[in-house]
């Protein structure tokens, strides 16, 4: 995307020449990857599961999206390449058909194959380069070895004791798991409801401070709580969502990050990653699935639930947070 201004290609004088505006833009744009699929067809081309399996020949459909809104790509054709080892190409080349502005395509039959070989069960780093309308581009996109499969890491409904700790620097309104007692607030509102949310006969949440006083008198006040769940495998995952239901009161407001409600997930118990965070009252019981990163899918997985005051003083604001009906679940790679 550079004009030379002396001798062809990079000299002292001149360096790399005069960049070409236009040039540059218009590589920015063009064709780029849209995503690939597993067609798993034929005798000699897997087992039929829809996962990438050792010991298979898989065919790779691949999807491109134009990313001109004025032309129209044509002759295109692409070669894949890899250096993971344990793989090799059987078909490395294949064709799409015309792409027009702002659309997509897909390979054309027979598309791409590769084998896998026995032992490779690790993640495939591929390498597409393409030539169309007289340029060239490429991009890198990997593909999963084996085949995911439903796993529930975790299901607690907190009617009985699995495990879960609490703690946290606050002076009051630490975690405990009980029958949540109706609080109503000066405006008759609901600081805290009289009921979990699961079905009859269960009745016991994760909620901070439970006592019989009026509003304000057993919530998080000065500090932080915190509930934390025992440690789950997340080894091998190719998926996983926290669900979870919660109800969370903060009166008269929130001055972040003063004060807050979050849910997050740690592989040490040390360094603690947000999954979702509050910094405004949401005081009825919500149900939230929210995913979690690759970085999470480690051994030593856990989850915490964190309600914090910091404000203080005359204006004391009146801090709630319950927690119900906690599970993990996705999918894991064997």
């Amino acid at each position: 995307t550079s004009i030379d201004l002396g001798a062809a290609g990079k000299d002292n004088h001149f360096g790399q020449g005069r960049v070409d505006a236009y040039a540059a833009v218009d590589a920015v744009f063009g064709l780029s990857f849209a995503g690939a699929t597993v067609v798993e067809t034929g005798p000699d081309y897997g087992n039929g599961d829809g996962g990438i399996d050792t010991g298979e020949i898989i065919t790779v459909a691949v999807d491109l999206e134009s990313q001109w809104d004025d032309i129209t790509a044509v002759n295109i054709r692409g070669r894949l390449s890899s250096v993971t080892p344990g793989i090799s190409l059987v078909h490395d080349y294949a064709t799409w058909p015309d792409v027009p502005p702002l659309g997509t395509a897909g390979t054309v039959a027979p598309h791409f194959s590769i084998r896998i070989d026995e032992g490779c069960n690790y993640p495939i780093d591929l390498q597409l380069d393409l030539e169309y309308n007289d340029r060239v581009s490429s991009a890198r996109f990997t593909l999963r070895v084996g085949t995911p499969f439903p796993v529930q890491l975790m299901t607690d409904d907190f009617e009985s004791d699995q495990g879960w700790t609490t703690g946290g620097t606050a002076a009051d309104g630490h975690f405990v798991r009980e029958d949540p007692r109706e609080v109503r607030d000066d405006f008759r509102g609901i600081a805290q409801p009289g009921d979990d949310v699961t079905p009859d006969p269960g009745v016991t949440a994760f909620v901070t401070g439970n006592g019989n006083g009026p509003n304000g008198s057993d919530d998080v006040d000065d500090g932080t709580a915190w509930v934390q769940s025992p440690v789950v495998d997340g080894t091998d995952l190719d998926t996983l969502n926290l669900s979870y239901s919660r109800w969370y009161y903060a009166f008269p407001g929130t001055i972040p990050p003063s004060n807050f409600m979050r849910s997050q997930w740690s592989t040490d118990g040390v360094s603690w990653t947000n999954i979702e965070e509050l910094t405004g009252a949401e005081d009825a019981w919500t149900s939230v699935s929210l995913p979690l990163p690759p970085a999470a899918f480690q051994p030593g997985l856990r989850f915490r639930f964190v309600a914090e005051e910091g404000g203080g003083g005359l204006n004391d604001p009146v801090i709630e947070l319950l927690v119900d009906e906690v599970s993990a679940a996705g999918t894991r790679i064997a």
